[in-house]
């Protein structure tokens, strides 16, 4: 099945012939298996992208991923800094890319990539990649910045390295010990609400839960739904710490002691809330509306 958030398609069927665009050879095949009965006059934009841009990196501390390339359009997903996409198609202000680790597609600013070549994508991925341990990271170099929890660093002999070859170094504020995935969830308690953020300057729900197994080293799906069909469900008497608990459009990580840690669209922000025992209403109606509980294998 073709989801359009991860397969980009603009096409339209005249006289059984399909014509249009899509992303990549992938997902034309997967059409042509859908639709084997139909001809196909079908551009692939990624056929198209300039050698030297094949590939980008987040050189920014966020950068937001839009439905359509505008700035006023829903955004969708966030990128943090030193993530890496797949360049579909470049704009004169935006590009259309896909999230190498969520499979996401979505228009960035170009001002927040830096370009690379495949070769020299190649090249930058034999570095040693770490993951910032820590609430925030402050850069100190030719770019000076604040990142977030997570950030995705490269670094070679000499230390830390941006993608066009400087060196920086980063001074770690709020440093995250601990690798139980529980107790580095309750680092991020009163977090804001983002609809479509991935980092601790703001998440939504499924971005909360899917950053915190990013930094576990495990990739995950990004939204909510998606996230539903990729867990195997346990039954509530068996619920362990660091499994899902999902609602309709809505997702929490359970920590424990009958509670779940969620970002809240309602509060405002990342609470922890008591399901197996409910103390006012809320609490209550998730209760109720609990379809599923999921474990990441």
């Amino acid at each position: 099945m073709i989801d359009e958030r991860t397969c980009f398609m603009d096409i339209r069927i005249f006289d059984e012939r399909i014509v249009g665009k899509v992303d990549t050879f992938e997902t034309l095949r997967q059409l042509k298996e859908r639709y084997p009965d139909y001809g196909f006059s079908v551009m692939v934009l990624e056929e198209f992208v300039p050698e030297d841009m094949k590939y980008g990196i987040v050189v920014s501390p966020t950068l937001d991923v839009r439905k359509d390339p505008r700035f006023r359009s829903e955004r969708v997903h966030q990128l943090i800094f030193g993530e890496e996409v797949k360049i579909l198609s470049v704009g004169k202000d935006y590009s259309l890319v896909k999230d190498l680790r969520t499979g996401y597609i979505g228009n960035v600013k170009n001002e927040g990539l830096f370009f690379m070549s495949e070769n020299e994508y190649v090249d930058y991925g034999k570095l040693r990649m770490e993951k910032l341990r820590g609430i925030f990271g402050r850069i100190r170099g030719s770019s000076k910045m604040v990142i977030p929890f997570c950030s995705h660093l490269r670094r070679d002999e000499r230390g830390y390295v941006l993608p066009n070859g400087d060196h920086f170094e980063i001074e770690i504020l709020g440093n995250l010990e601990n690798d139980d995935i529980v107790k580095l969830s309750l680092e991020f308690t009163g977090v804001p609400y983002l609809w479509g953020g991935t980092s601790n300057f703001g998440f939504d729900c499924s971005g909360f839960v899917n950053r915190l197994y990013d930094f576990q080293g495990k990739g995950l799906p990004r939204d909510t739904d998606q996230l539903e069909n990729f867990t195997k469900e346990v039954s509530l008497d068996k619920v362990e710490p660091g499994d899902f608990m999902f609602f309709p459009g809505h997702v929490g990580m359970y920590i424990g002691e009958g509670k779940m840690i969620h970002s809240s669209g309602k509060y405002g922000r990342i609470v922890i809330s008591s399901i197996l025992e409910p103390r006012d209403d809320y609490e209550r109606f998730l209760r109720k509306s609990l379809r599923k509980v999921g474990r990441v294998l």
